[in-house]
């Protein structure tokens, strides 16, 4: 494997893994999804609307993690999944443009509200899916699969393994806490 073919490896293992992490902190608490809903989107979706965008999405998240873990048409999965998160990054923008420090409920009920880090972790994130879907649509025979993962060696399994729990780590602290960009 090369460092390309890792990196693209890690990005969709990464991204597979905070879907489904974070589809299933919503499963968990739809209310508190169909109020962050109605914050981030400044109650601008009609309430039928928002409340299917608040039942729908820990479904759709799911999927996408999934679809991105196992890689059944890595292009397609991380080009919805890039869409996705421009989406979010959007209404954080816009959020953190009008000065409101609404709660995330990215991950569940966790209680943080956004912030900068919140901004940079999706921004980031982004850029992970629309690396992973750009190479996959460029380089189709080289597209991340998750059968060419059980060819690794032991060492190639630790690096990898290593690389994608730095991520996720990475990821949450943004996640959590503004602080690591000097935000209480």
């Amino acid at each position: 494997m090369t460092t390309i073919e890792a990196l693209i490896a890690a990005a969709h293992l990464s991204l597979g893994c905070l879907f489904m992490f974070a589809a299933i902190g919503k499963l968990r608490n739809w209310e508190s999804l169909r109020r962050s809903v109605d914050q981030l989107t400044m109650k601008r979706l009609p309430d039928a609307l928002s409340r299917f965008v608040a039942v729908g999405l820990p479904p759709v998240e799911l999927a996408l993690g999934v679809g991105l873990l196992v890689g059944v048409h890595p292009e397609i999965f991380a080009a919805i999944a890039a869409a996705l998160l421009a989406v979010f990054s959007l209404l954080i923008a816009m959020q953190l443009w009008r000065g409101n420090r609404v709660p995330c409920h990215c991950f569940g009920d966790s209680g943080a509200v956004i912030g900068p880090g919140t901004l940079v972790r999706n921004l980031l994130l982004l850029a992970m899916a629309l690396g992973t879907a750009g190479s996959a649509w460029a380089h189709p025979a080289q597209a991340f699969a998750l059968s060419r993962l059980f060819g690794l060696s032991s060492a190639e399994v630790a690096g990898l393994t290593v690389v994608v729990v730095n991520m996720l780590v990475m990821v949450l602290a943004l996640s959590e806490s503004s602080a690591v960009l000097g935000e209480p």
